[in-house]
């Protein structure tokens, strides 16, 4: 065992006569006097350095903590039950005037007598007021972290967090300060590329995609998260911010729009696309949120700029235009959709919506307010023989 050796320190104020922490007496000690403390082992100078508003209830705090066995730092602790509570002294080295300044003096404190350093004090952590720095050993991140399920699983601990959480969202600012926190750390490209690499660790493992996608259903099955999701998704902000952010992805390159999925990625898609529009009620409410789209002029208005500007674009319609042929090219996709369109070509009703949709652009394009039903306009089934005579069979 190598021999220790004392490092020069910078000399503090005491207060407590020198006494240990069984003698001394609490009188000696102030009381509502913010100060900077120290608890010293007498033998090797070692010192564990941090400040109070009360140190008299501070002093009182750390000796049950270390004679019940659990003080945070274990290096105090393992000292404390080594010596025994006669070899350490609790002294006050300096009183602070203002509260604000504690911090300050603590992390001078902690820099001059160098209580961050294991061959000269007990501090876990060389910060004050802070755990950065700290390292834990494998058994306490073992213990930590049951600890941190145990709690995390208790509904009484995660609705006080939550409402503790609630609380300090409503301070607005709290809210920027956590912000700007936020958008510091993630914005480095540093911390960047390390999301990226745990979001794509995580989402390929199928059973964290399963435990997601189950969680996810859950809650959209819950009707009162359901209402408050629609609910704030249907205010202007949310509407102008998603927006713009369609905008920018319309505007970035093809190539760099979305992932290309894989062919299971794109027959589950597939499938749960079928499995959505064959639901009535789901179809149902898919054509009301288009109804009420298009009974806006503003927002037909935009539809019909934003196809504008697409087909304007050379590389937009050589991409439809490829998409098309692919798809002709298939002749299952195109026996497909020759019996999609006979099915609707035979149905009264679809038959009757064309018909009133033509009277409707007849009427706009002649500029009549109230178009007049056209008694002339028919939509006879066509005859037979002229899919096979256009080359479409």
């Amino acid at each position: 065992m190598e021999a220790y050796e004392k490092p020069t320190r910078v000399r503090p104020t005491r207060r407590g006569n020198g006494q240990s922490l069984r003698e001394i007496d609490m009188n000696s000690i102030p009381s509502k006097t913010p100060s900077i403390y120290q608890i010293r082992h007498i033998a090797s100078g070692k010192v564990y350095v941090g400040s109070a508003v009360d140190p008299r209830g501070r002093r009182h705090t750390h000796v049950s903590a270390l004679r019940r066995g659990v003080h945070h730092s274990q290096y105090l602790q393992h000292a404390w039950n080594k010596y025994g509570e006669d070899a350490f002294v609790f002294e006050v080295i300096e009183p602070v005037l203002f509260v604000e300044d504690l911090i300050t003096r603590e992390q001078y404190w902690i820099d001059a007598l160098r209580a961050g350093d294991r061959k000269c004090g007990y501090n876990v952590s060389p910060t004050a007021g802070s755990a950065l720095g700290t390292k834990h050993t494998d058994e306490t991140c073992v213990v930590r972290s049951e600890r941190a399920k145990v709690l995390g699983a208790d509904p009484v601990v995660r609705a006080r967090r939550s409402e503790q959480a609630k609380a300090l969202w409503t301070d607005p600012a709290y809210r920027e300060r956590r912000s700007a926190q936020s958008k510091a750390q993630s914005n480095t490209p540093e911390a960047k590329a390390i999301f990226s690499e745990r979001s794509k660790a995580y989402h390929a493992s199928p059973a964290a995609r399963a435990k997601q996608s189950a969680r996810s259903k859950a809650l959209w099955a819950d009707p009162e998260w359901r209402a408050r999701q629609v609910a704030a998704r249907s205010t202007p902000e949310y509407r102008a911010r998603a927006s713009k952010q369609y905008a920018d992805r319309e505007a970035s390159p093809p190539m760099v729009r979305g992932s290309k999925h894989t062919d299971a990625s794109r027959v589950k898609m597939s499938a749960g696309q079928k499995e959505r529009t064959s639901n009535p009620a789901y179809r149902a409410k898919r054509s009301e949120l288009a109804k009420a789209q298009y009974a806006d002029p503003a927002a037909r208005a935009k539809v019909s700029e934003r196809s504008k500007a697409q087909f304007a674009d050379p590389a937009q319609r050589a991409m439809l235009s490829e998409r098309a042929k692919k798809q002709f090219a298939d002749p299952e996709a195109r026996a497909k959709l020759i019996e999609r369109n006979r099915a609707r070509a035979a149905d009264p009703a679809h038959r009757e919506k064309i018909r009133a949709g033509l009277q409707a652009r007849r009427a706009r394009l002649a500029g009549a307010s109230t178009p007049a039903k056209d008694e002339n306009i028919t939509h006879e089934p066509p005859p037979s023989g002229w899919r096979e005579r256009e080359g479409l069979l």
